[in-house]
């Protein structure tokens, strides 16, 4: 199977990461799920629709949040290939309420891709995927400086996917990781707090290059020791590469592997190794990891965390599966998540303690993702008990009508090139306060009025 190329006459294409009162809010959230997942309403979280830009055009899909030790959040998103720019929002009071959307930097193209960050010293930071990759940086989230410099080749190699990641024991150190036209992925690094960049420095490669590799997700740092970094990102087999398994088109890309790229001396050199492989896991069963990005956390113990949409054989249902890193190195048999809908995509993850997660995901009662008729809405499981071999997970819908009807695009920018439905793009997000408590955020598009939602559980947190 090949992939297209950028090019670079065009606006760039899409593709082809000490808790207070975690144990009682999980337990909350647990309560009477022992016996199976449980469902309830939008009813148990807050819920709301992030105030608008003040102009008239703005970005709504693809949403990230990020959170500060101060209560301070950032929430960020892009639509990408819109021609709009890439929109953010903050709050002061962990979530309680939000500014309305502001643009830090324009681009000739709007945006291909965004982000944000926060360093431990209260540094805020995003980025934009223009015509290259632009980091910005603010000292108090009013006045913006950047955007930063990097060496070339950066922007010449027509980046895709990129990251932000700050390390909380070095705060002056920043890194960015992007892929090469949807290929290899590099990372660059900062030790000015994102004014200047090195790099870059090859994180993949070999078997795992260009058409075979797909895009990668948020890297981790190990709170245990800042110098360990890991980057998961998806693959495909030799067979995979030959042919997919579904039947009824090219509704994704045959990625059936899942890899982990590590660097123990602070991103200076990288070694890869295979973590899963569908065939081999699911005995014998032909299948893909159904979507670009996978879902990955980590906790203050260091135990890795990843959660996949998988499709198995020619069944086009897609399901939730959890494995996490164990003491010996190794990693877990997948557990399914509980999710009671065939369709369940674009997971995310974020860790409030050892085995104490929310995933959040797209989930619909139609039999196949790419159903131009699927209904489609935010869901949210919870469980205290991540590190067990078969853990439950207390379920919640947030939305209360339909975030999205039509299919979902599991190819990205190739696969809207083929008419396939990218409203949404490419992932929603999640991630815990420094009260344990989890902030959600998703895109809508259904009734013509495209929206960013955010969601929160939980007693409100004044720490």
């Amino acid at each position: 199977m090949s992939y297209p190329t950028h090019r670079a006459d065009r606006p760039l294409p899409r593709r082809i990461a000490g808790v207070v009162g975690v144990a009682a809010l999980v337990a909350t959230c647990l309560a009477a799920a022992s016996a199976g997942a449980r469902t309830t309403r939008p009813g148990d979280w807050a819920v709301s629709a992030l105030p608008p830009a003040a102009a008239s055009s703005s970005s709504f899909s693809e949403p990230g949040v990020v959170a500060g030790r101060d209560g301070t959040l950032i929430a960020n998103a892009c639509t990408a290939n819109s021609g709009t720019p890439a929109t953010l929002w903050r709050s002061r009071d962990f979530g309680q309420s939000w500014s309305h959307g502001f643009t830090v930097a324009s681009s000739p193209v709007g945006c291909g891709d965004s982000d944000a960050a926060i360093g431990a010293d209260g540094y805020e930071y995003t980025l934009i995927l223009g015509a290259g990759v632009d980091v910005y940086r603010s000292r108090d989230g009013h006045r913006w400086d950047g955007p930063a410099n990097f060496p070339p080749p950066h922007g010449e190699d027509q980046p895709d996917r990129p990251w932000l990641v700050t390390v909380p024991q070095h705060p002056n150190v920043v890194y960015v990781f992007n892929s090469e036209i949807g290929g290899n992925i590099v990372e660059w690094v900062s030790t000015d707090h994102a004014r200047t960049f090195a790099g870059p420095v090859p994180v993949t490669g070999g078997l795992n290059s260009q058409a075979a590799l797909t895009l990668g997700s948020r890297p981790l740092v190990d709170p245990t020791d800042p110098a360990r970094l890991y980057e998961f990102y998806e693959t495909a087999s030799f067979a995979g590469l030959a042919a997919s398994t579904r039947g009824s088109g090219p509704s994704e890309f045959p990625f059936a592997q899942l890899w982990v790229a590590t660097s123990t001396d602070a991103g200076q050199h990288w070694s890869n190794q295979l973590v899963l492989d569908v065939p081999t896991v699911f005995a014998g069963a032909n299948g893909t990891l159904g979507h670009l990005l996978p879902a990955t956390a980590i906790d203050h113990a260091g135990t890795r965390y990843v959660v996949l949409s998988v499709q198995l054989g020619t069944d086009p249902a897609t399901h939730l599966y959890l494995t996490h890193s164990t003491s010996q190195g190794g990693w877990t048999r997948p557990a399914r998540i509980g999710e009671t809908t065939a369709s369940n995509v674009m997971p995310a993850i974020a860790v409030a303690g050892p085995g104490q997660l929310f995933v959040s995901w797209y989930a619909s009662a139609a039999q196949d993702f790419s159903a131009p008729g699927a209904s489609w809405q935010e869901m949210v499981a919870s469980t205290s008990h991540g590190l067990d071999a078969r853990p439950s997970f207390h379920l919640s819908r947030l939305s209360s009508h339909a975030v999205h009807v039509g299919g979902i695009d599991a190819m990205g920018a190739v696969g809207n090139d083929i008419g396939q439905n990218w409203a949404l793009r490419d992932f929603q997000s999640i991630a815990v306060d420094t009260c344990g408590r989890p902030h959600v955020t998703w895109a809508a598009d259904a009734g013509g009025r495209p929206q960013t939602y955010v969601a929160t559980s939980g007693q409100p947190c004044h720490a």
